[in-house]
This record gives C-alpha cells, structure tokens and sequence, in this order.
C-alpha cells in the first residue's frame, strides 16, 4: 500500500473515532512517522535515516508538546476563505475571532482581498 493510501486510511479512521491528527502524530514513534513520509521529492536534502534522526532526537519533547498543544491550542491554517469566496464581514468576524481566541496571526489567501493581505482591524 502506497504512503499515501495509508495516510488515508489513518486520517479516515482518525475522524471515525474522534482523535485530532496532532495526537496521532505525537503518539505515533519516529519510525512509524517516517513511514508515512513521502519523501521523494526531497531526499537530496532528507534522507528517511536523517528524518529517523531528527524525529528520534525529538521525541523526548512529545510531554511537553502534547502539554502545550492542550493548554494553548495549535495555531490553525485555512484556505477556505479564497475558495468559498466569504462576504468581508465574515472575514472580519472571522479574524477577530480568532485573534480572540489566542491566535498572534491571521493569514488569508485571496488574491481579490488587497494583493492578498486582509487587514481584520479595518
């Protein structure tokens, strides 16, 4: 089964039994992570041994990861404002929302909202 087939399959069952992707992620060990890497599009600059490495080297962080990820949240990225085609408004509400919920930036990519950058302040 391809690298991406077995993605698949993990964020499927992931959404069945109500587990967030980050706590896969942190639960998962190096060796499994790198499994799922498709990495052939860089392995002039990382190598499934490095990528073992780092992530191995890592690992001893995860308490900490998983403390902070439970505590503050994990910063979010979305591109579903381009493509839905939001009202300003909703950007607006949207963005302030976010900003008051913790989050230090909001990044839209919407080539009709001034040269891409949306300014929630306005």
């Amino acid at each position: 089964m391809t690298t991406q087939k077995t993605g698949r399959r993990y964020i499927s069952a992931l959404h069945v039994i109500g587990i967030p992707l980050w706590k896969l992620l942190l639960d998962l060990d190096p060796k499994q992570i790198v499994a799922l890497l498709d990495l052939s599009y860089v392995t002039d600059v990382l190598s499934e041994e490095v990528a073992l490495k780092i992530l191995t080297e890592a690992r001893s962080q995860r308490n900490n990861l998983e403390e902070e990820v439970l505590c503050n949240g994990y910063p979010g990225y979305d591109t579903s404002a381009g493509w839905i085609q939001f009202e300003d408004e909703a950007l607006r509400s949207g963005a302030l929302e976010m900003v008051s919920k913790g989050f230090k930036a909001v990044k839209l990519k919407d080539p009709q909202i001034h040269n891409g950058i949306f300014d929630a302040r306005k």
